[in-house]
């Protein structure tokens, strides 16, 4: 399996056009990643985890089909933000597993990720990513609630 093949894979989008796809969207979604930590391209983040897995592109490969982790689509590429992976061997942080499971049958991927960098009522208007590090339950609870409403 390629990296373009992992590109074409994704699942589309429930609203024809992501949320995410907006310049203004993007803008505001890449500042906020930028805060946590950064981006990568799935080809750089393929790079990344050489060191510390065996088979970097089926695991990244597994992550994107199973929807395990946070991706959005820019310029015909794959980002993934990274702090939904742990510095020291590039694992998934568990309460970000936790909080995509909760909403990935509501938000496509571009949206999902949009989630993360918008005010949530759920937080006092606070980022889901902003709050994660100090309470990550709450962001939990958010999502969850997020999915309830979402769903009808």
């Amino acid at each position: 399996m390629s990296l373009h093949t992992l590109q074409l894979i994704r699942p589309p989008s429930r609203h024809g056009h992501a949320a995410a796809s907006s310049d203004a969207d993007q803008s505001t979604m890449r500042s906020a990643f930028e805060r946590a930590g950064g981006v990568l391209s799935s080809h750089a983040l393929e790079q990344a985890l050489r060191r510390h897995v065996d088979q970097p592109l089926s695991t990244l490969g597994k992550w994107i089909v199973k929807r395990e982790v946070v991706i959005f689509h820019s310029e015909q590429q794959s980002m993934l933000p990274l702090f939904q992976f742990r510095p020291h061997d590039m694992s998934l942080r568990p309460e970000i597993a936790h909080i995509v499971s909760e909403l990935v049958g509501v938000f496509d991927d571009d949206d999902l990720a949009l989630w993360f960098t918008t005010p949530n009522c759920w937080l006092g208007d606070a980022l889901p990513i902003d709050v994660l590090d100090d309470d990550a339950e709450r962001v939990i609870e958010a999502a969850r609630a997020d999915r309830f409403i979402g769903r009808g």
